[in-house]
């Protein structure tokens, strides 16, 4: 009974605690692992309280975030909080250990701290409260037993949610659910750390008004990926094996196997692996698991032979805002472990050293540093200290980024930078642990968080491999790489002289001539200079000696030794300074002597040998040479060069390969010369054990052992040697700075080095500050570390793996990045016009390769059509054989299927066209005959031209066609179909994507008499898919958002503008790591990228103008550490290191510009459209985020506002998009109006008297002051001077404008009585067409320009008057030289006036200038215009000359250009005999109409030769201005250089040479007594069969060459020389000699080809030498002989190539050839089907279309047969409203039916012919009529002839009818007409006509 009761007391007890605790879960890392709540006693009036235990190691996590969801939602699935709330939500998490709280609301953001640690793996009991709806928002935290935590709310729900009404109760409450969830659910408002422990006893409540209490569980709403209850499972099943450490991570468990000597996921494999750091390489890594386990510690084993080197660097990290960082360095020092910690509050350094035991002994040794309890631990081998941090109340730990090896640069960090923290580490390393995490083990993970970085950063290579394996590195092993050839390394500074210096060198393969550099250099004593340089023959030697004037003086040695070196090998190289036998003698006895102490090496390895010196004693004795294993056997026997000396062969034994060593702990020790990267030297046993015996030289030099005389240098190169005597005077005695490599204006050798002495000190190559330390690679490169992609071969470089792209089609380092466009379409879109074979990328960068296509870039509506060929022969006759069917598989060229189908799938639409014609009886009978299929292979294609299966185009009625007629006039599926014997085609495209790309085609014969032939065309794919999506931006402060670009994400669009003077941000992605693309001018793109803090910049410049009105396509692309920015065709690379990084990106991507709200400050934003948004291949729907953007300056396509264009006068349309636009006038000064509709140059006249003696007077008649205001005119002419006006008044003041040279304005005027004159000069102003003039007067300047942009100002005094009294003399005699038109004076003055003369004055005025010639307009004063010839005033006169002004400007070469080929045609105003002429200046050809083309045919051996005497030939001399022009052509391409022309002047003084080189570009070399002429080389092909130009322009100032269009200048001083000789085709020495000093014409053969028009011009006569001319006999000889026999002909005429919107012209083509068919590609063969093996056809879906039609039918036709079922029902209800008993009705029925008696032949009653009575058709309850059935078989016919017409209108009633009645009325039927009459079922409804006054009325029930 006790026990009862107990367990009736305890039961509840235990139930209530249940009740209490609630249940335990355990939650993981994902993003999805939840679990949500919804309290419903959470309210608006009521405080919200929830209390949770949780127990987590997590730094960083989300605990719990609370979200209200409205009512109206309440019932939906909930979403974390996010979707329904996102104005608002609050936020409880840990961030670094500590509690951090959340409130925002919109973008509104408040958070609060509460800083106590809560990650450390231990339950800890929460207590949170939010009061957010009182008048004092407040929210509580209490973690454990710790004070309440306070914090006031600022944005609050009470003021920003306002529930409505609807989500308010009857107490006016806010009836919203909030949804609490613990964790996270993955949402759009994913946190990046997820909760990751345990979940225990969670309540919720709310506060009531006392302030009261009450806790309760509820049951989840929600949950998702978390296990009830939080177990231990290290406890339970603990999988570490050999006492390694277990973690439950919650999500899974960890093994940490750092303390023992295995590695693995359960530390069960043996922990062997080791890695070599070479000096260039260091690890880094951040392992965020560490911050999560709270586990602060990093242990790792090493071993090196360098006494310094920084082991590892890591920051220290606290859970408190104010806490600084402390850095903690591990660290190498004179052989010493120091532990240095940075204080940056202190701004100094602790140090903890272990100064009793040398670490640089070539053993293992173990380093474990561990953070505890605010103490860093430290612990080496067995010796441990520590060392307390600050702050010792708060929880530290070690971040997670460590960086292993080295200590880089770090930004933001404001540690002093240290010499001994600044070298790399040099040595092994094994078991590095980061926490738990094993780095090693972690490198060759899937997804590594440690990487290897290279501690000198390059752009351009590859990180030299890593060695897994330890390597024995010594400093003789280590190499140090020179990149550039401008860059020194310094090795030594010695103050003793020094006697020997050796080196071992590697350089890069180079096929072909170099530049000599230098190796190494240095300074001897006496002040002279020696260098070691290198040639193509070899290493020689040079000794500088620089006199009192500086000048050089080179002693060289007795030739070079070595030969070619550039083969990737390495090579010794030992230079020997007399004095140095002596030395090396002592050296070897000192080595010998310690040798002898040493340990005896092993018998099977080699002992290293010593550098024997010569000896003195045997100077007759050889030394021998020994060869290195990096050498070849054939290379040390080569044939010595001329004046080197070979040594004897080296024993074979010295060579020999050493075995590989073997370290302690079971770690195998590749050799340094096996590893070579970096490269070493072989590593024997004896090294291995002793390290003396490492350091012995190698004897690798050769020569005889003799004493050097004291004025002797000896350089050995591997097995030779050379000599250099140097001057007794000299002091051969080398001290100072001894550097490798060369400097600015000194080229150097790039390569690699190592082994370094200085007589017996080896160079330490880590002080190397200009080289790169470890980048030197070996020949195994590329099987270690492959980076090439797409099967691009991979060199195994002197610096590292390099990718040769060359053929593959890719770009980039490791040809990533496709060089090709996708499709046609692209290569359209992106500026390419010409037709014809071109290669696209079908993927980019994906593993597709590039194929060879047709484009037709020619059609206008499809604009790049891509074209892709097939093996089926057009016109094949498919119906020939036998009965039977017939196959063909269709094979496209240089497309497989998947090729295929990506193109279709690519494309916007594409089409194949296919042509069938029948021949007599031979019928297609799509789908029974004829099918085809498709690469989509949908099944059975049976329709061409049409939708509908088995049907052909002529169905489709398209153009009016009609198919053919059958014999009954039908219309047949298709033409052919027709049995007619009538020859017939069908033809049409295959246009839906899956009917395209047609693979199969199968032809069934059966009865058929006639011959079929089949073409089927090419695939034609055009357009790019949903690439056409546009918006249009009107305003630059319009934008569109998108989602956060990715950090290496490829980003593509086109864009289109008008914009001229301004730059336009076309893409922008904010923030501290940024990027933008930036239309920067018409020409340029720009991108703007941050890389590792530091924003970068690249830019594109394309040929053609980006502001054109069309697309224009910008693509930015990522490879290997580099991006490539496209414009159309253009692209440029920008690369950065591997240690450098690009992002992370955060906020959103804006295009088309940037919020203005914001700001930047950036460029303005896009005025113009954007297209086509690709983001890392996926199209962006750019028309949806303009929808979505709901601006009204953003809109959907592209819309113009300039097409046509609105403006007047030519101006220019500016487009500001949405139907806004600018006009910007062409002439500014003569347009103006809103549309630049006014013009005031329609006034025009001509002054034609070619004298120049027209003019206009306007006789004191000019409105306003012509000599103060601004003046405007407009002239056009083809005269180099002209006055074009001269105004003056009675004082003398005055205003003259004229024209000089043809490319100068000059304007005079006065001030006061000072002349005063301003110019402006600009090219061309005497071409013929119309330049703008226009004086503009300021207050204290004058300004004149000539076509707007060309500017010049004067400062004048306005506020000096003019010349206010009259003076014969006005000028003062300082400006009296600047007039140079002078009116005539008087001794008196006359009235007052102001006279204006345009084109010219009277002959009475003195001047040296002409009259204009020419046509001028527009002239304005102030804002007069002034007519000429229209003028209205009558207190006006205007006078002209009565010849050669005339109105109007009569251009006849406006109307007819007589001049080819770009001849310039001259206006000759006035003369109608003649009214234009030719200057073929400009041009290749000569004649009246430039069309004369005088040439010959030169082959080798043409000779032409033509002497000029001094009579003649003096007037063409260089410094006097002469131009020397030809033109040639010519497809063969020379061998090497040959002469077009030779021009020798007088005495040979000078020779101009004319000519091609081997590469076909044109040369031009100019020699005046000088070996080295003045050169300038025009590169291109040049003999590709057309006509090219050369001009050669000379004059006193200098010269200037051009080629076809391309031009450069010379500046060069030219003497006072004439032409004396020209010898045209070639140089021959034999028929014209050369000067002697001029040999490098020698090297000039002859030219084949044509020379035509060959003309030296003077500028000083009229003369023109033309020595063809005189060759072929078309000039007598004048002063002149001519010798050759030439053939007369015409070379090529010129291409005209028409201005074009792309880059070329459409007509050209490529000038590619589809490659040839690769093996297998055959023309398609059929295959025979017999009868019985014909497969059935299965007819492929129809297209879209008809599906469509046929689904908007289906349910047609469904909605009506419903709506029939409806109402069949609706009328079987209505029966059920007639209260009429059945029974009577049907009496009724009888009795008005059948005749009295049962005869049908009795009388009628009187019912049926009753006219009088009118009848009322019944109404059915609805209200509608209802239905009649009229069946002859019950109702008597009207017609029969017993039963007259009914004649009263009757009414229809339906009666359910017996079946006695039908019998009965069965049997009547019989008896009138004698046969029995079937009638229908008996429970069909009797339809009779009854009158209205028998009509039974319905009543309602």
């Amino acid at each position: 009974m006790w026990r009862f009761l107990c367990i009736c007391i305890l039961l509840p007890v235990v139930l209530s605690q249940e009740q209490e605790h609630g249940k335990m879960y355990t939650l993981s890392a994902s993003k999805s692992s939840h679990i949500s709540y919804q309290p419903p006693m959470w309210t608006a009036t009521a405080g919200q309280h929830v209390a949770f235990r949780v127990r987590t190691r997590s730094l960083n996590a989300v605990l719990l975030h609370i979200d209200r969801v409205p009512s109206s939602l309440s019932g939906q699935q909930p979403t974390g909080g996010g979707e329904h709330s996102k104005d608002s939500h609050f936020v409880l998490k840990i961030a670094q250990g500590r509690l951090s709280l959340l409130n925002q609301l919109g973008e509104r953001v408040e958070q609060f701290v509460v800083n106590q640690f809560v990650s450390d793996n231990e339950f800890h009991t929460l207590r949170f409260f939010r009061d957010i709806h009182s008048q004092n928002p407040l929210l509580r935290l209490t973690v454990d037993n710790a004070p309440e935590n306070r914090f006031p709310l600022l944005y609050t729900a009470l003021h920003h949610e306002n529930p409505t009404s609807a989500e308010q109760d009857s107490a006016g409450n806010d009836a919203g659910l909030y949804t609490v969830t613990f964790g996270g659910k993955g949402d759009s408002r994913s946190f990046d750390n997820q909760l990751n422990g345990c979940l225990f006893d969670v309540k919720f409540g709310h506060i009531d008004v006392d302030g009261s209490t009450k806790l309760q569980s509820l049951t989840p709403h929600d949950h998702a990926e978390l296990v009830e209850g939080c177990e231990n499972r290290c406890e339970t099943n603990n999988p570490c094996q050999n006492g390694a450490t277990c973690f439950d991570d919650y999500s899974q468990v960890t093994c940490d196997c750092s303390a023992t000597e295995f590695t693995g996921s359960d530390c069960a494999q043996p922990d062997t692996e080791a890695i070599t750091l070479s000096g260039n390489q260091f690890i880094s890594t951040a392992n965020h698991d560490m911050l999560y386990r709270g586990y602060s510690r990093i242990r790792l084993d090493f071993k090196t032979r360098f006494p310094d080197g920084v082991l590892f660097h890591l920051n220290v990290k606290g859970h408190s805002d104010d806490h600084s960082e402390e850095t903690v360095t591990a660290v190498l020092i004179d052989q010493y472990l120091r532990i240095i910690i940075w204080n940056p509050s202190l701004k100094q350094d602790n140090a903890l050293e272990f100064k009793h035991k040398l670490l640089s002994d070539g053993q293992w040794h173990s380093l474990t540093v561990e953070l505890k309890d605010s103490k860093i631990i430290v612990k080496i081998d067995t010796d441990e200290k520590n060392f307390g941090l600050r702050h010792l109340q708060e929880k530290h730990f070690f971040s997670p980024e460590v960086y292993i090896g080295y200590k880089p640069n770090l930004p933001n960090s404001d540690e002093p930078t240290r010499a001994e923290t600044s070298r790399p580490f040099i040595g092994c390393l094994k078991r590095i642990y980061h926490g738990t995490t094993s780095i090693l083990h972690d490198l060759h993970s899937a997804h590594p968080i440690a990487s290897v970085n290279t501690v000198h950063e390059s752009h351009e290579l590859f990180p030299a491999p890593v060695s897994f394996t330890c390597s024995d590195l010594r400093q003789e092993d280590l190499s140090v790489a020179l990149l550039s050839p401008d860059v020194a390394l310094p090795l030594a500074s010695t103050l003793e002289p020094y006697k020997t210096l050796q080196l071992s060198f590697r350089l890069p393969k180079r096929e072909g001539q170099s530049l000599p550099t230098k190796i190494v250099g240095g300074n001897l004593t006496s002040g002279e200079e020696y260098k070691v340089i290198l040639s193509d023959k070899g290493v020689h030697l040079e000794l500088i000696r620089y006199d009192a004037s500086g000048t050089a003086h080179t002693t060289t040695s007795e030739g070079a030794v070595g030969g070619n070196l550039h083969d990737g090998q390495w090579h010794n190289l030992f230079l020997q300074w007399p004095g140095s036998s002596e030395r090396r003698k002592r050296q070897e006895e000192a080595t010998e002597t310690a040798a002898s102490q040493e340990t005896t090496p092993s018998a099977d390895a080699p002992a290293a040998v010593e550098l024997a010196a010569p000896a003195v004693e045997n100077a007759e004795a050889k030394a021998e040479a020994v060869v290195e294993p990096t050498q070849s056997a054939e290379t040390a026997a080569a044939a010595p060069a001329e004046g080197a000396t070979a040594a004897p062969a080296a024993p074979a034994e010295v060579a020999a390969e050493p075995p590989v060593p073997v370290a302690d702990a079971g770690v195998p020790v590749a050799s340094a010369a096996d590893a070579d990267s970096p490269p070493v030297e072989t590593a024997t046993a004896e090294a291995a054990e002793n390290p003396n015996a490492r350091m012995k030289i190698p004897q690798f030099y050769g020569g005889q052992d003799t004493v050097l005389l004291p004025h002797m240098i000896r350089l050995h190169v591997d097995s030779q040697y050379v000599d250099l005597k140097a001057e007794e005077y000299m002091k051969l005695s080398p001290t100072g700075v001894v550097s490798l490599g060369g400097r600015p204006g000194d080229l150097g050798v790039n390569g690699c080095f190592r082994n370094i002495r200085v007589d017996d000190q080896v160079y330490d190559v880590r002080k190397a500050q200009n080289g790169v330390v470890g980048q030197c690679s070996n020949e195994q490169t590329c099987q270690e570390q492959n980076p090439c992609q797409n099967n691009a071969p991979c060199i195994s470089g002197v610096f590292g793996p390099t990718c040769d792209c060359q053929n593959s089609g890719y770009h980039g380092k490791t040809c990533h990045l496709p060089v090709y466009a996708q499709t046609c379409a692209d290569l359209y879109s992106a500026g390419e016009r010409r037709s014809g074979v071109h290669i696209i990328d079908l993927d980019g960068s994906g593993p597709m390769k590039p194929v060879y296509v047709n484009c037709n870039m020619s059609n206008q509506e499809q604009r790049g059509i891509t074209s892709v060929g097939h093996n089926f022969r057009s016109g094949t006759e498919i119906r020939d054989g036998p009965s039977g069917g017939r196959q063909y598989n269709i094979q496209y060229r240089q497309f497989d299927k998947v090729a295929l189908k990506k193109l279709i799938d690519i494309s916007k639409q594409c089409r194949q066209h296919i042509s069938y014609r029948c021949i007599s009886n031979a019928p297609l009978k799509l789908g029974t005959h004829t099918w085809f299929r498709s690469v989509a292979d949908v099944g059975n294609i049976t329709s061409f031209g049409s939708d509908v299966p088995g049907r052909c185009s002529c169905t489709s009625g398209a153009s009016g066609q009609v198919c053919a007629l059958d014999r009954k006039l039908k219309d047949l599926p298709c033409n052919c179909d027709a049995d007619d014997n009538v020859d017939r085609v069908d033809e049409g495209d295959f246009k839906t994507k899956e009917f395209v790309g047609i693979t199969n085609m199968t032809f069934i014969k059966r009865n058929m008499k006639g011959a079929g032939l089949l073409t089927l065309g090419p695939l034609e794919c055009d357009g790019r898919e949903n690439i056409e999506r546009t918006v249009s931006f009107s305003s630059e402060n319009s934008n569109l958002q998108f989602p956060t670009l990715g950090q290496t994400e490829d980003i593509s669009f086109f864009f289109r503008t008008n914009l001229v003077l301004t730059k336009a941000l076309l893409l922008y992605q904010p923030g501290r790591n940024s990027l933008r693309i930036v239309f920067s001018n018409a020409t340029t793109i720009t991108l703007y990228i941050t890389i590792s803090g530091r924003l970068r910049e690249l830019s594109v410049v394309v040929p053609r103008p980006l502001n054109n009105q069309v697309m224009h396509l910008v693509r930015l692309e990522y490879g290997f550490n580099e991006v490539r920015l496209t414009a159309d065709l253009n692209s440029n690379y920008l690369s950065w290191s591997p240690n450098d990084k690009v992002g992370p990106y955060h906020g959103p991507l804006y295009i088309g510009g940037y919020p203005s709200a914001s700001g930047w400050g950036l460029e303005p934003g896009l005025v113009g459209c954007i297209q086509g948004l690709i983001r890392g291949g996926q199209t962006v729907d750019l028309t949806a985020a303009a929808e979505a953007a709901k601006s009204s300056q953003i809109r959907r396509e592209c819309q113009s506002s300039c097409s046509p264009n609105p403006c007047k006068n030519n101006a220019e349309c500016f487009d500001k998009f949405g139907g806004i636009y600018e006009c910007i006038c062409a002439n500014p000064i003569a347009h103006s109006g809103a549309q630049c509709e006014h013009d005031i140059n329609t006034k025009v006249f001509s002054l034609t008297n070619s004298t120049g003696s027209a003019f206009a007077y306007l006789k004191n008649s000019v409105p306003g002051d012509i000599l103060r205001e601004n003046i405007s005119i407009s002239f056009r002419t083809h005269r180099r001077t002209g006055i074009l006006l001269y105004a003056h008044d009675n004082n003398n003041n005055f205003v003259q404008l004229h024209l000089q040279e043809g490319r100068k304005v000059i304007m005079t005027l006065n001030s006061a009585n000072s002349i005063r004159r301003l110019e402006v000069t600009r090219d061309g102003l005497s071409d013929g067409r119309w330049h703008q003039l226009h004086v503009g007067r300021w207050e204290n300047r004058v300004d004149l320009s000539v076509d707007f942009d060309n500017i010049n100002s004067l400062d004048v005094d306005a506020t000096v008057a003019g010349l206010q009294l009259y003076k014969s003399k006005p000028w003062s005699r300082a400006t009296v030289g600047l007039e140079t038109i002078t009116p005539p004076r008087g001794e008196y003055a006359t009235t007052a006036y102001t006279d204006a003369y345009v084109g010219g004055v009277r002959s009475t005025f003195n001047t040296q200038l002409t009259g204009f010639y020419g046509c001028l307009r527009g002239l304005r004063v102030g804002q007069n215009v002034i007519d000429v010839f229209n003028s209205t005033d009558p207190e006006r006169v205007t006078e002209r000359t009565d010849l050669g002004v005339v109105e109007g400007c009569e251009a006849s070469c406006e109307t007819y250009n007589p001049c080819q080929y770009g001849g310039m045609c001259i206006n000759r105003w006035g003369d109608t005999e003649q009214p234009s002429e030719c200057n073929c200046r400009n041009t290749s050809f000569t004649g009246a109409n430039c069309t004369e083309d005088i040439g010959a045919t030169f082959s080798d051996q043409s000779v032409a030769v033509v002497e000029y005497k001094p009579g003649r030939g003096t007037n063409f001399k260089l410094s006097s201005g002469m131009t020397v022009r030809l033109a040639f052509s010519t497809d063969y391409k020379p061998s090497s250089k040959v002469a077009l022309l030779l021009v020798q002047f007088y005495d040979k003084q000078a020779e101009l040479v004319i000519g091609l080189n081997e590469a076909g570009h044109v040369v031009v070399e100019l020699y005046q007594l000088d070996p080295n002429p003045v050169r300038r080389i025009f590169p291109g092909n040049f003999a590709d069969g057309n006509r090219h130009s050369v001009r050669v322009s000379a004059s006193a100032f200098g010269a200037s060459v051009q080629v076809d269009d391309h031009k450069e200048d010379v500046n060069i001083a030219l003497g006072s020389h004439f032409v004396h000789y020209v010898m045209v085709g070639r140089v021959d020495s034999n028929a014209l000699p050369v000067h002697p000093q001029h040999q490098g014409l020698l090297a000039y053969g002859p030219f084949i080809g044509c020379i035509s028009n060959v003309r030296i011009e003077s500028d000083l006569v009229e003369d023109v030498l033309q020595p063809l001319h005189l060759l072929l006999n078309h000039e007598e000889p004048s002063l002149s002989n001519a010798r050759g026999d030439l053939n007369e002909t015409q070379c090529a005429l010129p291409l005209i190539v028409e201005p074009t919107a792309g880059l070329y012209d459409p007509s050209q083509t490529t000038g590619l050839q589809m490659p040839h068919d690769p093996e297998g590609w055959a023309w398609a063969v059929p295959i025979e089907l017999p009868s019985d093996q014909i497969p059935k056809p299965s007819v492929a879906p129809r297209s879209n279309t008809a599906m469509i039609v046929g689904i908007v039918c289906g349910v047609f036709l469904l909605l009506v047969i419903i709506a029939v079922i409806i109402y069949m029902c609706r009328l079987r209800r209505r029966k059920a409203n007639y209260p009429v008993n059945e029974q009577n009705v049907e009496e009724n029925v009888e009795e008005k039916l059948l005749p009295h008696g049962g005869d049908p032949r009795h009388t009628i009653p009187p019912i049926y012919n009753n006219p009088n009575k009118p009848v009322r058709a019944p109404q059915d309850p609805f209200n509608r009529p209802v239905s009649k059935f009229i069946d002859d078989t019950l109702i008597p016919n009207p017609q029969h002839p017993l039963l007259p017409p009914p004649a009263v209108p009757t009414r229809q009633v339906n009666t359910p009818v017996t079946a006695a009645i039908l019998q009965r009325l069965a049997a009547n039927a019989h008896n009138v007409n004698g046969t029995a009459n079937d009638f229908p079922d008996t429970n069909r409804t009797l339809v009779r006509s009854v009158p209205e006054e028998d009509s039974v009325e319905p009543t309602n029930p």
